[in-house]
């Protein structure tokens, strides 16, 4: 079909995940994906789109989406609107830390606090919603100060910056799975099982691409692993996700007037949902998938 990225999009299709939220993204390539997948020229999942991140002259969104930096608050407005303008479904901002956490990153915040707030601002007078990339603590707390809708990663969120997720209700999305250094994903569990306990909501997701397409569900064992039971874990990646994305009464519940998507399985999930063992796949009533 030549649209980007269309064989990860069957796979993660395949693997049950019929509706994924894609923040960030480089040149056209979601957009162009997100098109092909609608009109049925690609077998993928509904996507919901960031387009590509924003953040410094020089920092990690630069450095990963190819886009440039901005410097002031206007620049940073100006980017939300040409986003939107441009496809974005929300908006992705990087307001500290790398691809993992690291001690370095524990202070650091990777825009002023003006500049992260015009941009907060900007997205949510355009009922636009943010995600923000922050692995430390104080990016972490610069982000909810601004009130992002969602924190991705924060690696090393410590007590003060979870309270502020709990008291704003802020999901927090871990992608714990893709971390390859397992003494690094337990140290992280174990920080982000304490944010859990002062109340942060947890959304599933898995910074697919880092981890594998096709292998999202491997994200639910580190769901169990902050102590949720499986029904929680599954709330994360269904109900509770399609909240962060604003698609509540579509997606993500099995109710009349929902899209029809379903995923059959051979598991006992209450009991034993790591491996998950997808057998068929139904989206927007149509099977895509039947080993049954």
């Amino acid at each position: 079909t030549g649209a980007p990225n269309a064989d990860n999009a069957r796979l993660t299709l395949m693997a049950g995940f019929t509706t994924v939220r894609n923040p960030g993204a480089t040149a056209d390539d979601d957009v162009v994906l997100r098109r092909s997948i609608e009109d049925g020229s690609v077998l993928g999942p509904r996507m919901v789109i960031a387009r590509a991140g924003i953040g410094k002259v020089g920092g990690v969104c630069e450095a990963t989406f190819g886009e440039a930096g901005v410097s002031t608050a206007e620049e940073g407005r100006q980017r939300v609107a040409k986003l939107i303008a441009d496809g974005a479904d929300f908006i992705k901002i990087c307001t500290g830390g790398g691809v993992v956490g690291r001690p370095v990153d524990a202070e650091t915040v990777e825009m002023p606090q003006e500049v992260i707030d015009a941009i907060v601002d900007e997205a949510h007078q355009r009922h636009v919603r943010v995600a923000a990339h922050a692995q430390g603590s104080a990016a972490i707390r610069a982000a909810a100060t601004a009130g992002v809708d969602s924190i991705e990663h924060g690696g090393l969120i410590d007590d003060e910056a979870a309270r502020m997720l709990a008291a704003k209700k802020i999901a927090l999305v871990p992608t714990l799975a893709r971390i390859r250094d397992e003494n690094l994903r337990n140290a992280t569990t174990a920080r982000i099982r304490h944010a859990r306990e002062l109340g942060v909501p947890i959304v599933f997701g898995t910074d697919g691409t880092v981890l594998p397409h096709g292998e999202n569900a491997r994200e639910f064992a580190s769901m169990l692993a902050l102590g949720m039971t499986p029904i929680e874990a599954l709330r994360a990646a269904t109900i509770d996700a399609a909240k962060l994305i604003g698609w509540e009464t579509r997606v993500g519940s099995i109710e009349p007037g929902f899209e029809a998507d379903f995923v059959v399985v051979t598991n006992d999930v209450l009991t034993t949902l790591v491996p998950l063992d997808v057998k068929a796949v139904i989206a927007r009533g149509r099977v895509v998938r039947n080993e049954l």
